[in-house]
């Protein structure tokens, strides 16, 4: 069952990212930080999102956010989107 907590974590700029695995819903490839860092041209940093697949907001922004991804992955800026819904409960999600 999913934690719920309204407390919200800010994380300072400049914070080294931990390392991470995570599968892709799409090709289930593990992507880890050290591998964003290497698949990077002059890597210097991740961007990681929290985003929801049937969240309008999401919808409503996705060209813009996939032009910004595409912007800064030229200047050396890796994004990670991590879906925080349970597969099983929210099905639309995939």
């Amino acid at each position: 069952m999913p934690v719920r907590t309204s407390k919200i974590h800010e994380v300072p700029l400049g914070t080294k990212c931990p390392a991470f695995e995570l599968e892709t819903v799409d090709t289930k490839e593990i992507v880890t930080r050290d591998g964003l860092a290497k698949k990077s041209k002059n890597f210097k940093g991740i961007c990681v999102m929290f985003l929801c697949n049937h969240c309008p907001i999401v919808g409503h922004i996705r060209s813009s956010l996939a032009l910004l991804v595409e912007m800064y992955q030229e200047q050396g800026i890796a994004f990670v989107g991590i879906m925080p819904n349970e597969l099983s409960i929210a099905a639309m999600n995939n």
